[in-house]
């Protein structure tokens, strides 16, 4: 699948889940959720090498149902610094659909999975050029309500990519409800 296909099954699947969110909450202002993070990971390239990462999330968030909520991510990816990778990183953007497992007032569990793509034309333009796989997350994601509005949310995920390819790893996230 070439760049502008991909980029093209982007802006589907994103247009798609806004269809979604606008037709489930009607005319009420949907439940909004901003939260920003830092984690770990391990990029698992089955033809090359397994890269060892820092991740910086950004996710919005967007409750559907009292059971249900979907998200957009878009993740800064770096390496851990090595002599052959010096300098490299990546961008990730991910569309998920979470299903609210567990729902108390201060504490609660999401389960998801999701569409994930991702471009490593930065990490070696050698290696990869043009390289940009397409995927699928599985999401396991605690949280605790720390006040009205400040969340903290702890992502664990596996990501599965065309060729064999695997990321997994967490993130702690700090989140803002935006309209209760």
């Amino acid at each position: 699948m070439d760049k502008v296909m991909r980029r093209i099954l982007v802006v589907l699947v994103v247009l798609l889940n806004f269809c979604l969110v606008k037709d489930v909450v009607g005319q009420e202002r949907p439940k909004l959720q901003i939260s920003q993070g830092i984690g770990v990971s391990s990029l698992s390239l089955s033809t090359i090498h397994t890269f060892y990462t820092n991740n910086f999330e950004s996710e919005l968030y967007f409750l559907l149902f009292p059971w249900m909520e979907t998200s957009y991510s878009l993740n800064y990816v770096r390496l851990f610094p090595n002599e052959q990778w010096r300098d490299s990183s990546y961008l990730q953007f991910n569309a998920n659909i979470y299903a609210i497992f567990y729902n108390r007032k201060r504490i609660g569990v999401n389960i998801g999975t999701g569409f994930s793509i991702f471009d490593l034309d930065n990490i070696s333009k050698k290696y990869l050029k043009g390289y940009t796989p397409v995927g699928f997350n599985l999401i396991l994601e605690p949280r605790i309500n720390i006040t009205k509005c400040l969340i903290i949310r702890l992502k664990f995920m596996v990501q599965l990519y065309q060729n064999k390819n695997i990321n997994y790893g967490a993130i702690v996230k700090f989140g803002y409800k935006l309209n209760g």
